[in-house]
């Protein structure tokens, strides 16, 4: 568990769109259940507190983070989503 007291200089939070017709069914299940695939990957930081906000729309999966400690960008990486494919911020 993770605890803080007081001002933390080094949070941040993330968000990336992912364009669905990018992806396959696989990378689309994968980016859903990202902590336990990173888990299984050996990636860090694949606890539940680590886990980013992943919202589907009709074309888009929307990922965000308040505490950037998961590296969804290597993850992303990892599951063979091209940096093209990827839009940040939202």
């Amino acid at each position: 568990m993770k605890t803080r007291n007081g001002f933390v200089s080094n949070s941040s939070s993330s968000s990336f769109i992912v364009n669905k017709e990018h992806l396959t069914n696989l990378q689309r299940a994968l980016i859903k259940n990202h902590i336990k695939i990173g888990e299984m990957f050996g990636m860090r930081n694949t606890t539940p507190n680590d886990a980013w906000t992943v919202v589907e729309t009709g074309d888009e999966l929307l990922l965000r983070t308040d505490m950037d400690n998961f590296d969804m960008r290597l993850f992303l990486e990892t599951i063979d989503v091209p940096a093209r494919n990827v839009k940040y911020g939202w």
